[in-house]
């Protein structure tokens, strides 16, 4: 599994961190990584969650671009952490 970032990206307004995931060829849901997963009626459903600081700055917004999947805007005003999961159906797409 692998995990890049570009962070020269902008997206409605507000800074995006561009985010390419990938996972070799043989890599099933149940290798990929559980961080964030849940259990639901339905089921187990694997994710990756991703946690991102905030540094204070309420004027601006983050969002988190995994392969062509957006988070919704990420409030920077906190220095807290904030987490944002990806549902791995998404990311093979």
């Amino acid at each position: 599994m692998t995990l890049s970032l570009d962070s020269a990206n902008k997206f409605e307004g507000a800074n995006a961190l561009k985010l390419s995931f990938s996972m070799g060829a043989g890599a099933t849901k149940s290798a990929a990584l559980k961080t964030g997963s849940y259990i639901a009626t339905n089921g187990l459903y694997a994710g990756v969650s991703l946690r991102v600081k905030g540094n204070g700055d309420a004027s601006n917004k983050l969002r988190l671009l995994l392969n062509g999947y957006i988070s919704p805007a990420i409030s920077l005003a906190s220095t807290g952490w904030s987490t944002v999961y990806f549902p791995l159906e998404r990311l093979r797409a």
